[in-house]
């Protein structure tokens, strides 16, 4: 197994989850350092909250905030948030239709051959920016499903 050049990866995290009434909502950390052979550590933070709610059987909606910060020693390297909202009705068991809305934000730089470089927003592998640090994207659709494991997009 190739580790990069990764002397060790740490990552731990905690997280909950609360439904009441046809409300859910949760919210998870997790802390990841990469501690490389050659150079300075560096340390993860991810933050997530969400939410959904079932207005009928067959209509519910969710929001969602997700936010990432990387530090190097002493000093924050970059950060990026996410911010999502859908709307999901059902047409029957196994078919909806969903509306999904995503903005995403970066801050920071990261020091590549003695340069600063701002970082990129990035959604996927979309290659729409809203100049150097946003970017959004809106999707629709129908969804079958064929397999009783697939994911709901609302559940994160």
């Amino acid at each position: 197994m190739n580790t990069g050049g990764l002397q060790d990866l740490e990552t731990f995290g905690v997280g909950a989850r609360y439904a009441i009434g046809a409300g859910t909502i949760w919210g998870n950390w997790t802390h990841t350092t990469f501690d490389p052979i050659t150079s300075a550590e560096s340390k993860l933070n991810n933050y997530e909250l969400g939410g959904k709610y079932a207005f009928t059987p067959a209509l519910s909606a969710g929001l969602g905030l997700y936010v990432l910060e990387t530090r190097r020693p002493f000093r924050r390297q970059m950060a990026s948030g996410q911010q999502h909202a859908g709307l999901d009705y059902a047409l029957s068991k196994r078919t909806d239709v969903y509306a999904l809305v995503i903005y995403q934000k970066a801050s920071g730089s990261n020091t590549i051959n003695g340069r600063n470089v701002p970082v990129q927003a990035e959604i996927g592998s979309s290659s729409s920016f809203l100049g150097n640090s946003g970017t959004g994207c809106e999707q629709s659709g129908c969804r079958p499903r064929w397999l009783a494991s697939q994911v709901l997009i609302l559940d994160t």
